[in-house]
């Protein structure tokens, strides 16, 4: 009986080290699991934010190098026009677009005279993407401010924001054209449906790339209405409809040479009858 004791005191002591050596097997296998997984999170959250940044670079440098910039989509996309030769020939020139769509930096580019690129995913998991012109309503457009907003494994967010001038023919550095002059207006009696409001000005510059024409129902308060090309000197506006006329019309007209605009003209008004 003894024996028969001793021999089952023994199994009951193997199977304790073998329930034993389960468990300090198991709490490695979990700690390892633990570890992998805490440095495929730490990982992830790395590259979220370092493939942001390498995407907010490439904006920034090809900011750097931008002879016009253009912002549009309620600050959400850019338009990068880069000259890649001969600076007075704009017909190989490039024009790189960056927006964000579906929480993602889409990209893509076009030479002039040629269709658009496909469209490339630069990178996900992007909550925000924003462009600010510095100081803000800057007519010159050089100055940019981009903000990246990244949506992180984890649950948070991270934020880079860096401010961008164009170097290379940058807005500030180009001299503004004249600004045009005599600006008058002439309402001509009705066509069969409207009438005609016929403005002439006087071209003070020789290197605009055109004309932005401005009009308004009060002084001072007009609004872009039409751009027109380089040596203009007339435009002739049309009020097709009833309920516009028995009005006064304020016009002004600028001359701009790429993002740049000169000083406006005078201020004409006319009576639309």
């Amino acid at each position: 009986m003894v024996a028969g004791k001793r021999a089952l005191s023994l199994i009951e002591l193997l199977i304790a080290i073998s329930l034993m050596s389960a468990v300090v097997l198991t709490a490695s296998v979990l700690l390892i699991n633990f570890k992998k997984f805490y440095k495929d999170f730490t990982d992830k959250q790395e590259t979220v934010g370092e493939v942001s940044l390498v995407v907010l670079e490439d904006i920034a440098n090809k900011i750097l190098l931008a002879n016009q910039i253009t912002i549009s989509s309620g600050g959400s996309q850019i338009d990068i026009r880069i000259d890649n030769s001969d600076p007075s020939d704009t017909a190989d020139d490039t024009v790189h677009t960056y927006w964000l769509q579906s929480k993602q930096i889409k990209y893509k580019y076009k030479v002039d005279g040629n269709p658009d690129s496909a469209t490339t995913v630069l990178t996900k998991n992007i909550k925000s993407l924003q462009f600010d012109a510095e100081p803000s309503g800057a007519p010159s457009l050089n100055r940019v401010k981009i903000t990246v907003s990244v949506n992180t494994p984890g649950g948070t967010t991270e934020s880079f924001d860096t401010t961008v001038i164009a170097r290379c023919r940058c807005a500030e550095e180009q001299d503004a054209p004249a600004a045009p002059s005599n600006l008058t207006g002439t309402c001509f009696p009705p066509a069969p449906s409207g009438y005609h409001i016929h403005l002439f000005w006087a071209d003070n510059s020789n290197d605009e790339t055109g004309f932005e024409i401005e009009r308004g129902t009060s002084p001072g308060n007009e609004t872009k209405l039409v751009t027109v090309g380089p040596n203009s000197t007339e435009y002739r506006d049309y009020i097709p409809n009833p309920d516009d006329h028995q009005k006064n019309y304020y016009y002004r007209i600028r001359a701009f040479k790429g993002s740049v605009y000169s000083e406006y003209s005078n201020e004409v008004r006319v009576w639309a009858p």
